[in-house]
């Protein structure tokens, strides 16, 4: 690995932000070395900041680092700016790297890494030493695989994703092969036999920590687990799967051009189909794994064909699923860099959903009590148990974020008007003589809250809703007049 330094003292400044001293330096920047400078943490209950820091991060020792982002640069100029990390707890502590690298997160060990270029980064922030590991080390070209046909512009690197294992072996994958960091020794295993579709840099893969401490990778590569010592590719090809005890997943299969789940083990490689009256067949057809707990839970999210709407829920390492509250749903996450559940001080994790959920290994929970206080992309939970995100209220768009900085007393804060909540709403108007009117994911037509419960409207005939495509489309709906309403019927116009 290439080593050099990047993290520095305010003082000590590198020769590279010569480059960055000719950019407009804005608020978040100090005037007299054009460095970025933390921010001031209030304490307030909520407090918004400054747009610039765009991002967070929480390192070994509960220490929040925040993202320094540039905004507004076109190509160009991105590829020759920097981004910089700043930590209210280190004042004058300055990571810095290129705009063009992807930012995975800090290790156990006070270690950032990033997707770089042209490998991996890897940059000690008390030292500031900085090093870089190639793709596939060690391998002649002849021995990569090449890229299909259709990737004419195919540029290798590492994929967005990073595993630190409980015992501390830190994960990594790139285009051709596995990296694995044991204290440290690194070792790398190529994909055998090659993938026909390489992996581009930055593209995500699959890689959790299953119930019984083995590394399970799966996806386009094929399916391979590592047992601490060696790696092993398996023969079976699912194309989704959630990983359970003893060996065991619950996979997505083929089965006569059908889809079909079943429970794989590794240890002989059979698949037995789930059986019709498990709930797991019938409630969760064609599910989705987005992540696996550390030696726990998984959550996925299928589609539930009574109520026509996608759902969640909590997979055990037992097989049994907890399903999360029905107004919920999966939050979208821009950036598609997978990052571990944030862990809260009581031991509960936050879950990517909409609005925020918490696991604490038997029940799943909302983060906060007052269901209106703040919602967003939670990035982690610091030493002091603020909660840190990006918050949906103030986003302009996906790219231009704000960061909120949520004090732990508002997690049990009651709201201050009693709040009920009701399913996913696609639309909401307040018609004539102040009537609430609505339309649910889970409903035809038009509900009317009438007397503190909800009647749901019958669709007119004539009307044919097509929902076989878009079967969440939603119906925009606006009072006119009169008393009546304008809707945008799916299918229809």
């Amino acid at each position: 690995m290439k080593t050099t330094m990047r993290a520095h003292d305010v003082a000590m400044v590198s020769g590279l932000m010569a480059l960055a001293a000719l950019m407009h330096a804005p608020a978040a920047f100090a005037a007299d070395t054009n460095l970025p400078v933390a921010p001031k943490l209030t304490g307030e209950p909520i407090q918004y900041l400054d747009r610039l820091y765009q991002d967070a991060f929480v390192d070994h020792d509960g220490r929040a680092w925040f993202l320094v982002r540039r905004i507004g640069l076109n190509d160009t100029a991105r590829n020759t700016a920097f981004e910089y990390l700043v930590c209210p707890d280190l004042p004058g502590k300055v990571i810095e790297f290129p705009a063009t690298n992807i930012p995975l997160g800090f290790d156990a060990k006070g270690r950032f890494w990033d997707v770089t270029r042209y490998g991996l980064g890897c940059t000690d922030a008390a030292t500031g030493e900085f090093s870089e590991r190639d793709v596939a080390p060690g391998k002649s070209p002849d021995q990569l695989a090449k890229p299909h046909p259709s990737q004419p512009d195919f540029k290798p690197g590492f994929s967005r994703v990073m595993l630190e294992h409980s015992s501390g072996r830190l994960y990594f994958i790139d285009s051709y092969g596995l990296h694995v960091l044991d204290g440290k020794a690194w070792s790398y295993q190529l994909f055998d036999p090659p993938p026909t579709w390489l992996a581009r840099r930055g593209d995500p893969v699959k890689i959790v920590e299953c119930p019984d401490g083995k590394v399970a990778v799966w996806g386009k590569v094929g399916l391979w687990t590592h047992d601490g010592k060696s790696w092993r590719r398996h023969s079976s090809q699912p194309y989704e799967l959630a990983p359970l005890a003893d060996g065991q997943f619950l996979v997505m299969i083929e089965v006569n051009s059908m889809g079909r789940v079943a429970r794989l083990r590794l240890k002989d490689g059979s698949q037995a189909t789930v059986p019709s009256p498990d709930p797991l067949k019938t409630r969760w057809p064609h599910f989705k794994h987005v992540l696996t707990l550390r030696r726990g839970a998984s959550l996925i999210q299928g589609y539930d064909t009574s109520l026509s709407r996608h759902v969640l829920a909590m997979l055990t390492p037992a097989g049994e699923s907890v399903a999360l509250p029905p107004n919920t749903e999966l939050r979208f996450e821009y950036r598609n860099v997978p990052r571990p559940a944030p862990r809260l001080p009581d031991g509960r994790v936050v879950l990517p959903t909409k609005p925020l959920c918490t696991w604490d290994g038997r029940k799943v929970s909302p983060l906060f009590a007052n269901p209106l206080a703040v919602s967003g992309a939670c990035f982690g939970c610091d030493k002091r148990g603020r909660i840190l995100l990006s918050a949906d209220d103030q986003a302009v768009d996906y790219s231009f974020l704000r960061l909120a900085v949520v004090s732990p007393r508002v997690l049990t804060a009651p709201p201050s008007l009693p709040v009920e909540m009701f399913g996913l709403v696609e639309s909401a108007a307040l018609g004539a003589n102040a009537q609430v009117w609505a339309k649910f994911s889970n409903q035809a037509f038009l509900s009317r809250y009438d007397a503190g419960r909800w009647l749901h409207v019958a669709r007119p005939g004539g009307l044919t809703e097509k929902r076989k495509y878009t079967p969440n489309r939603p119906m925009l709906l606006q009072p006119l007049a009169g008393g009546s309403l304008v809707a945008a019927m799916p299918g229809r116009g």
